[in-house]
């Protein structure tokens, strides 16, 4: 979106996605159970950032992040 003064970024969904997979609250693991937002996402470019991403968190081996459960959730949508 472009205004005279100002440019607007809009996140795609799958950043909307990115920061419900690099969460550890439940509620986040609930959206992304219960929520279309995966059925709607680039899954080929999602796992893409995921990969990137992974590289800036202070400890990617937390399996508490719900990036470590995104497998699950795709076969609990039948993707």
């Amino acid at each position: 979106m472009r205004f005279s003064n100002l440019n607007v970024h809009i996140p795609t969904i799958e950043y909307f996605a990115l920061s419900k997979l690099f969460s550890t609250r439940q509620k986040d693991e609930e959206d992304l159970k219960e929520t279309g937002i995966l059925k709607h996402s680039n899954i080929p470019e999602l796992v893409n950032m995921i990969d990137d991403y992974k590289d800036y968190v202070l400890n990617p081996n937390n399996k508490d992040y719900n990036f470590h459960n995104f497998h699950d959730y795709l076969q609990i949508h039948g993707i």
